[in-house]
């Protein structure tokens, strides 16, 4: 056979078994790729700074995966962008306050990820050469309790692992076996299910709940009718000091308070005004607070003494804690400890009486609150359809 025939045999062979491999190998990358978008497509194995970018675009959509935590990172990362003159922090216990309230058109929510003093020095240490000029934050009792402390110190500040990570497999691992369970999620149109918006991560896409592009949170099917603690069993659980967040203990502690100083030392250096409000807690919760023997630190929490630190501090704070203080309603309630967003209405309209708190907000109108608290339904004052939280 000449040399020409012999090489004219070889690529003839070369280019069938390529051919063949690609015939083999093509149905494998497509469902790969398809698969891989799939399940980035979720919201799940994303990281978290894309989603603080779409977010700060205002970028209609809610947001919250069911298979990690970074919403410390996500919520500073949209602080950071946003650059608003008021800004919220603090636990999930002020996830319901809206620009709307207060008559605030620069205004970010970023609730539900700050649990302890230090953390709030930490936001403002992040937030880098921008400043906002009022920063609103949620203080309760638990912020000085060690034991509380201890379980809350270990949750990520940082992003969602990269795709070489254990966090990045441990997920994805997770949502193939959603898509296993529920092969349709293959295909189907990634929205929540009241509204139609735009859902990433599992909890938006299957009961409607997670974050606008606000920072507050659209409670979805929490408050049609789905699965909620009663205030009754969180009441039970304070008698027997079994309830998370609200330990027991025989006196605030004295390193947690110094991180608070620190906090206010820090804002006071950089011009901040501090607002911190202890939301309204469901009566029935109160009243065990009130005969527990555990619950020192709580009646402490209360005291004529701690009133006397926190002015010492500049910080305006309003205590709710009993909800005859603003006029709440004991049906206006997520669970025990999350009053509902018509609750947080009229928390502000208390608020505005405060000459101080009046000073800071100019442009906050009572009139226009009343008139939302008139349409209000028992959960929601403007609703999930002002997605950013301004009626439009």
């Amino acid at each position: 056979m000449s040399q020409a025939l012999s090489t004219s045999v070889s690529e003839m062979s070369s280019r069938a078994f390529l051919r063949r491999l690609l015939i083999f190998v093509t149905p494998l990358v497509l469902v790969a790729g398809f698969s891989a978008f799939s399940m980035a497509r979720t919201g799940e194995l994303l990281p978290v700074r894309w989603i603080a970018s779409l977010h700060a675009n205002d970028r209609p959509m809610l947001y919250l995966p069911e298979f990690s935590d970074h919403l410390y990172r996500y919520k500073v990362e949209v602080a950071r962008r946003v650059r608003p003159d008021m800004l919220v922090i603090g636990s999930s216990r002020s996830n319901q306050w809206r620009a709307a309230m207060f008559g605030e058109a620069s205004f970010y929510n970023a609730g539900n990820s700050i649990y302890l003093p230090i953390d709030l020095s930490s936001v403002l240490d992040e937030l880098g050469d921008y400043t906002p000029r009022i920063v609103l934050f949620s203080l309760d009792d638990f912020m000085f309790n060690q034991r509380f402390a201890e379980d809350v110190r270990q949750r990520s500040k940082g992003e969602f692992g990269g795709i070489t990570s254990a966090e990045f497999r441990h997920v994805a691992a997770k949502v193939l076996q959603r898509f296993y369970d529920r092969p349709s999620l293959l295909y189907s149109s990634y929205r929540e299910p009241v509204h139609g918006l735009t859902a990433l991560g599992f909890s938006a896409l299957d009961m409607g709940l997670g974050f606008r592009p606000d920072g507050t949170v659209q409670y979805g099917d929490v408050i049609r009718g789905g699965s909620r603690q009663k205030p009754e069993d969180a009441a039970a659980n304070i008698a027997g000091n079994r309830q998370w967040p609200g330990y027991g203990a025989d006196r605030l502690d004295p390193s947690l308070m110094r991180d608070l100083e620190t906090f206010a030392e820090t804002a006071r250096r950089r011009g901040i005004k501090l607002i911190a409000v202890t939301p309204g807690i469901h009566p029935s919760i109160v009243k065990e607070l009130r005969a527990s023997p555990a619950h020192v630190s709580w009646r402490q929490f209360r005291s004529a003494e701690t009133a006397t630190w926190l002015r010492n501090l500049n910080i305006l704070h309003f205590d709710f804690t009993d909800i005859a203080s603003y006029g709440g309603h004991t049906d206006e309630f997520i669970d025990g400890f999350h009053p509902s967003e018509p609750a947080y209405f009229r928390m502000v309209q208390v608020m505005l009486s405060d000459t101080r708190f009046r000073a800071m907000f100019p442009s906050a109108d009572s009139g226009a609150i009343a008139s939302t608290l008139a349409k209000a339904t028992r959960f929601e004052a403007i609703g999930s359809g002002h997605i950013s939280g301004t009626p439009k």
